[in-house]
């Protein structure tokens, strides 16, 4: 597993140079996922957040979209009762921004959307009844 540093926290050249270091270690013929977590309780689809999706698919390759899975944080500062249309909208946004970038790569299987998706917090209880641990998703134990 690699953990990229947080992207779009610093400026663009420290994400060049992060993602330069992680493409000359990784061998991205064996990689199984890409996980892609972005904040649920963003209000719109930020720019910082579009570079870094480009800059994602310029560095490492169109390819890696098409093992991608999509996590949202901050699952519990959306109102329960906005929460699944807050899911669809930003799915939906970033999605078709990857579809965008990824066509001009020519991507074959072109890019279909997230192989997963799933809503993520730093806590498991008193959110929605059908919350689990992240631990017991990536590691497949209860």
């Amino acid at each position: 597993m690699v953990d990229t540093p947080g992207l779009a926290e610093d400026d663009i050249e420290c994400d060049k140079k992060y993602l330069d270091l992680i493409k000359a270690s990784v061998d991205f013929t064996k990689i199984d996922v890409l996980i892609y977590v972005s904040r649920l309780d963003e209000t719109r689809f930020r720019p910082d957040e579009k570079r870094t999706i480009y800059l994602l698919t310029e560095k490492l390759g169109a390819l890696i979209w098409n093992k991608a899975w999509l996590i949202f944080t901050f699952a519990a500062s959306v109102p329960n009762e906005n929460r699944h249309e807050a899911s669809v909208n930003r799915k939906e946004q970033i999605e078709n921004f990857v579809k965008a970038i990824t066509s001009q790569y020519g991507l074959n299987p072109p890019f279909q959307g997230f192989q997963v998706k799933l809503r993520v917090d730093n806590t498991s209880k008193g959110w929605t009844s059908k919350s689990i641990p992240i631990m017991s998703v990536l590691t497949k134990v209860s």
